[in-house]
C-alpha cells in the first residue's frame, strides 16, 4: 500500500510539474502612434497636387485687357476676373485644402499685405466650389484686408478637404481711381486651433 501511495503521489507530482511547463497563452502589446495633423495648402485645379506658388494674375496691360478695364470704368466701376498671359494662364491654383485629425476645432484666417497702391479692399473672393468633409460653411464672399479675418472653421476632415475656392474665385474692383502700375498683394491663409 505504501508503494501505491508513493506511486500515486509521484504521478500527481509529475502531472502538476508537467502542467506548469505547458504554455496555453501568449500576449504582446501593439503600440499605435498617430501624429496630430493640422495643415493647409494650395493645390492644382484638379486638387490632387500641392503647389508652392499660387499667383493669381490681373494683367490688364494687353489690348484686350485694357478694353475690358475701360469698359468697367466707363460703366461706373465693376468687378473684373483674373486675366493673364496666354502662356501661363491667369490662375495657378485651383483649391485651398485643409487636413485635421484633431477632435478640437480649427480655424482658417486670411490676411494680406500689398506693395503698391491698389487697395486691398478692392480684392474679393467669392467661393464657388463645394466645401469638403469637416469644413463648416464659409462666408459667401470676403475681401482682403491687412487685418487677419477668420473665413472657415471645422473639425476632423478625414484627409485633405476643400475650402471650396481657388484662384479663379478672386475678383478686383476697378472704377478709374486706381493708380497705374503694378501692385503685388501677398495673401496668407493660416490654420490654427483656437
Amino acid at each position: 500500500m505504501k508503494k501505491s501511495i508513493l506511486i500515486a503521489a509521484a504521478a500527481l507530482l509529475l502531472g502538476t510539474v508537467g502542467m506548469s511547463f505547458a504554455q496555453t497563452t501568449a500576449a504582446h502589446d501593439v503600440h499605435v502612434k498617430i501624429p496630430s495633423v493640422l495643415r493647409i495648402r494650395l493645390t492644382t485645379a484638379a486638387g490632387t497636387s500641392p503647389i508652392t506658388n499660387g499667383d493669381v494674375m490681373f494683367d490688364y496691360s494687353t489690348a484686350a485687357g485694357q478694353a475690358a478695364y475701360e469698359t468697367a470704368v466707363a460703366g461706373g466701376g465693376n468687378w473684373l476676373n483674373p486675366v493673364g498671359a496666354a502662356t501661363t494662364g491667369e490662375v495657378s491654383f485651383g483649391d485651398v485644402k485643409v487636413f485635421s485629425n484633431s477632435a478640437n476645432a480649427w480655424k482658417v484666417n486670411v490676411s494680406a499685405t500689398e506693395s503698391g497702391t491698389f487697395a486691398l479692399g478692392s480684392v474679393r473672393v467669392t467661393p464657388t466650389g463645394t466645401i469638403g468633409t469637416g469644413v463648416n460653411a464659409l462666408p459667401a464672399q470676403f475681401t482682403l484686408s491687412s487685418t487677419s479675418a477668420t473665413i472657415a472653421t471645422g473639425g476632423k476632415t478625414k484627409g485633405w478637404s476643400s475650402l471650396g475656392f481657388g484662384g479663379g474665385d478672386y475678383q478686383i474692383y476697378v472704377d478709374g481711381t486706381e493708380d497705374p502700375g503694378t501692385t503685388v498683394i501677398a495673401v496668407t491663409y493660416s490654420i490654427a486651433a483656437p
